[in-house]
């Protein structure tokens, strides 16, 4: 694979690849979009907005908040974005939904916001003791008013941070009920029975603490008070590891301070639970290299706490320089910096190379590298036939060879093509197709970069083993390069046009199941839209070339 540097001083390293060892299934990837919403639906290129998010980095899960504190309140904002995801993602993904505060009424500082005078920011008490049921009514109400809005989560926590006293919208549960701070094992059983026999009733994760050291997760969990069978899935966020060496703002470029805390969770709980890191993010001003730290932690989720699902926090952000995309006051054209209005950052890209190519449905599978720099990940999808490889290289200089089967469990000889796509801040690389791959080669990633490899493997017949199928499972192009990965081989015909619908090029080609990386004439950059018929199916789908 050629580079843009020489490659003489890069040192050589192997990933190898054991789809034998086979772990946990994987949910869904994707992130939150849960303040600044009516910056969004007001943004005059909210549709490029849109489109970069939500096909951009092809998300299976989305994460909202439960802002229904009064159940009477219009949902539009949220609506119009679920809507927005929907029409560009289908069904191909699902809505996490945290609630970040009990209705004032129900609070004993009468504020949705932390601690207030004093007042610990919990439940309220009456003459019964704190007022559980009352807060399990207000879930129910609140989700029924989502729903009459066209809002089904599929998962939900009752409680973000439940151990975190904010000064932004937080209640506060203590595993074990105090005289100023309700139980969350009681308050979870008062959903839960509230819930329960709900038409679409969403599965219940927790307990949600702000991170994972210290034991803070088992502390909710093994508490007496808290039933877990009422639990259908763990979620946990990763703002501390229990490693207090680096402070809260370079906590994110130490991910393997994470390694221990990933582990313990996952010795207690893997395989008898789904998991969900449900929050995630740098919480400083966007870097160029972040990409690099959002890809390793990922890595490190996938390997060693053995999460079903990941959701990063901001994906959508306003006024802070950070988040993945940062849209600019919608009110104020004048103010902008940007000509779209928006600004893409690194960690869109550090997100990117897992969202976009790891799908529900994928198993992470076995890895381990040669040298430490190199953290690899591995996922395979149910045929056997389709590989995802994400490898992140945090240290110098190195050429990544990668070692899989070379037969088959039936004896075959097996080989393996696909495509390299690279970030490489140094290089101003961002999700770049970087080549082709076939067995034999070496991957030069430059110091702090991350490759994603999509690959298919054949057997010596020259068969794969992806069942047939009509469908395009996603769509997405970069340097006029389209890239499609479909169900069942055939003829595409590929009609691309812009958004008035002048048609760009038209041209028919063999695509075969599993990922086509199709080269395109010059186009424009920005949003197209792009018409395949494949197996006289008709697509029409929304992409941005880069």
């Amino acid at each position: 694979m050629s580079s843009k540097v020489s490659t003489s001083s890069y040192s050589p390293v192997t990933v190898s690849v054991d789809p034998t060892a086979k772990y946990q299934q994987i949910k869904g990837i994707g992130g939150g979009i849960v303040y600044y919403q009516n910056w969004f639906v007001a943004h005059p290129n909210k549709a490029a907005v849109f489109d970069t998010i939500f096909s951009g980095l092809g998300l299976s899960a989305l994460r909202l908040g439960n802002w229904a504190q009064d159940t009477t309140a219009s949902l539009a904002n949220d609506s119009e974005i679920v809507a927005a995801a929907k029409s560009r993602l289908g069904k191909n993904f699902f809505i996490e939904m945290s609630s970040w505060s009990a209705p004032a009424s129900l609070k004993a500082n009468a504020s949705v916001k932390g601690t207030n005078g004093g007042i610990k920011a919990s439940l309220l008490q009456d003459s019964n003791g704190f007022v559980y049921d009352k807060f399990g009514q207000w879930w129910k109400a609140s989700l029924n008013h989502y729903h009459a809005a066209g809002i089904y989560p599929d998962y939900i926590s009752i409680q973000n941070e439940p151990d975190m006293d904010a000064t932004y919208e937080a209640t506060l549960f203590n595993p074990t009920e105090t005289d100023s701070v309700a139980s969350y094992g009681k308050a979870l059983s008062a959903v839960y029975k509230q819930l329960k026999g709900m038409d679409r009733r969403p599965y219940i994760l927790g307990a949600e603490p702000l991170g994972i050291g210290w034991n803070d997760l088992q502390k909710y969990l093994t508490s007496a008070e808290t039933d877990t069978s009422m639990l259908d899935g763990l979620c946990f966020h990763y703002y501390h590891s229990g490693v207090q060496t680096h402070s809260e703002t370079n906590r994110y470029y130490y991910p393997n301070d994470f390694e221990s805390a990933m582990k313990g969770i996952a010795d207690s709980y893997y395989g008898k639970k789904p998991m969900f890191m449900t929050e995630n993010c740098s919480m400083h001003d966007a870097e160029t290299k972040d990409a690099v730290y959002a890809a390793w932690i990922m890595s490190n989720a996938f390997n060693y706490n053995r999460v079903n699902g990941y959701l990063f926090w901001n994906l959508l952000w306003g006024s802070q320089t950070e988040g993945c995309v940062r849209v600019e006051n919608p009110w104020d054209k004048s103010s902008w910096k940007t000509e779209q209005g928006f600004v893409v950052y690194s960690d869109y890209h550090g997100l990117r190379h897992f969202s976009k190519f790891v799908r529900p449905g994928m198993t992470c599978i076995g890895e381990s590298s040669s040298n430490s720099d190199v953290v690899s990940s591995a996922f395979v999808d149910s045929t056997g036939s389709n590989y995802v490889i994400v490898l992140v290289n945090g240290g110098s200089n190195h050429k990544v060879a990668v070692s899989l089967p070379a037969k088959s469990a039936n004896g075959q000889t097996m080989t393996y093509t696909g495509s390299i796509i690279r970030t490489a801040p140094a290089l101003s690389e961002w999700s770049h197709l970087a080549g082709s791959y076939v067995d034999g080669d070496s991957i030069d990633m430059p110091a702090k970069s991350v490759v994603t490899l999509v690959l298919k493997a054949k057997s010596s017949t020259g068969t794969s083993s992806v069942s047939a199928a009509t469908s395009q499972n996603w769509i997405s192009m970069s340097d006029n390069s389209l890239y499609m990965n479909v169900g069942k081989s055939g003829e595409a015909n590929i009609t691309v046009m812009n958004v008035s619908g002048q048609v760009l090029t038209e041209q028919k080609t063999a695509v075969e199941n599993g990922l086509n990386v199709i080269s395109l004439p010059m186009l424009p950059k920005g949003v197209l839209m792009v018409q395949t018929v494949i197996n006289g199916y008709l697509h029409v789908d929304k992409v941005i070339n880069k």
